[in-house]
């Protein structure tokens, strides 16, 4: 599980936040298969209740997240 980074408890904009969200999950899910609105609340540095300010629920971050693994591969190959 990432680590929490120093510094990363702080008010971020809401957009900067969903994406950091969103990145974290993405790691979860590719280091353990799996995540926890918890896990990924602890990992930036804010309660699980405000993962969900984000997202309605840990399916919609799970799905964010795999939309950016998507858009990570597009970048990736070439044309």
């Amino acid at each position: 599980m990432p680590r929490p980074v120093p510094g990363l408890r702080r008010r971020l904009p809401g957009p900067e936040r969903r994406q950091q969200l969103v990145e974290v999950a993405l790691q979860m899910l590719a280091h353990q298969g799996g995540l926890s609105l918890a896990a990924v609340g602890k990992a930036v540095g804010i309660a699980d209740a405000s993962v969900l300010k984000h997202f309605p629920s840990k399916e919609a971050l799970i799905d964010a997240a795999v939309a950016r693994f998507g858009q990570l591969l597009d970048e990736d190959l070439p044309e």
